[in-house]
C-alpha cells in the first residue's frame, strides 16, 4: 500500500550505492549523529524549530538551545531518535514545504564536495 510521508526525503544513488534519507529537527548536539547523519542547516532553537513540521512550545529553558535539520538514513531512523530522546534531545520530522528538496540535495553535495580530496599541486 502506497503511503504519503510528510518528511521530506531524498535518495541519492552513486555508483552501485543507493541510499534513501529523511530529514529532522532536533536540539541533539552532532556528538550524537551516526557518521552518515547530514546537517542541513543550524542555528537558535527559534529560528530553527519553525521548520519543523508540528508546532512546538518554545519556552525560556529551550531558546538557549541550538537547533539542526538533519538528514537520517531511512534504515537508521530508528536508533537515530532513540538516541537523541534518550538524552532528552527533540526529533521531529521537518516540514516537507519548508525544507524543501533543493536546500536538501544542495547540502549533500556540500558534504560530498568536501570529501572530496584535492589532488596536490605539483
Amino acid at each position: 500500500m502506497f503511503q504519503l510521508s510528510i518528511t521530506p526525503r531524498i535518495t541519492v544513488t552513486i555508483g552501485g550505492l543507493t541510499r534513501s534519507y529523511l530529514a529532522y529537527v532536533t536540539t541533539a548536539p552532532a556528538e550524537l549523529d551516526l557518521l552518515k547523519t547530514v546537517t542541513v542547516e543550524q542555528g537558535p532553537f527559534e529560528e530553527v524549530i519553525g521548520l519543523a513540521a508540528d508546532p512546538v512550545t518554545v519556552d525560556v529553558a529551550r531558546t538557549r538551545l541550538p537547533a539542526r535539520v538533519v538528514l537520517v538514513e531511512s534504515g537508521d531512523r530508528a536508533w537515530q531518535r532513540t538516541t537523541y530522546r534518550g538524552n532528552h534531545h527533540l526529533f521531529l520530522e521537518a516540514d516537507r514545504w519548508l525544507v524543501s528538496f533543493e536546500k536538501l540535495q544542495s547540502s549533500l553535495w556540500r558534504r560530498l564536495e568536501r570529501r572530496v580530496v584535492k589532488p596536490a599541486a605539483a
